[in-house]
Formats: structure tokens, C-alpha cells, sequence
């Protein structure tokens, strides 16, 4: 699975016992908007645009984009 300095695959992300969780507990209406989008055609025109990698998440945490 994919990981470089900055980021690491989303599945060693949820891994982590609790880290996850608390993260997506903070706001969960944002979190479930930000699943649905970065899952949509939109959300994954603006990550290749951007030259994000959709399914990478911050070492320090999840992405600040809804």
C-alpha cells in the first residue's frame, strides 16, 4: 500500500485503533459530505486538477477539503 513523506493510503490510515474514529466523530455531517464527494466525478476532477491522490490521507490527519 502507497505511503510517502506526507501521506499514506487510507487503509493503513484506519488502521490505527480510535485515531479514525475520533477524527470523523469531530464532524460527522462534514465527514460524510467529504466521503460522498471525493467519491463523486467532481471530487475526482478537482484531486487530479489538483494533483492530490484521492484515496491518501495527511500524516496528520485527514484532508481539510469538503
Amino acid at each position: 500500500m502507497p505511503q510517502t513523506e506526507d501521506a499514506e493510503f487510507f487503509q493503513l490510515y484506519f488502521q490505527s485503533p480510535g485515531v479514525a474514529e475520533a477524527e470523523l466523530e469531530r464532524d460527522v455531517r462534514l465527514s460524510i459530505r467529504s466521503f460522498l464527494y471525493s467519491a463523486s466525478g467532481e471530487g475526482r476532477d478537482d484531486a487530479a486538477r489538483d494533483g492530490r491522490e484521492i484515496d491518501m490521507v495527511p500524516h496528520q490527519g485527514g484532508s481539510s477539503r469538503a
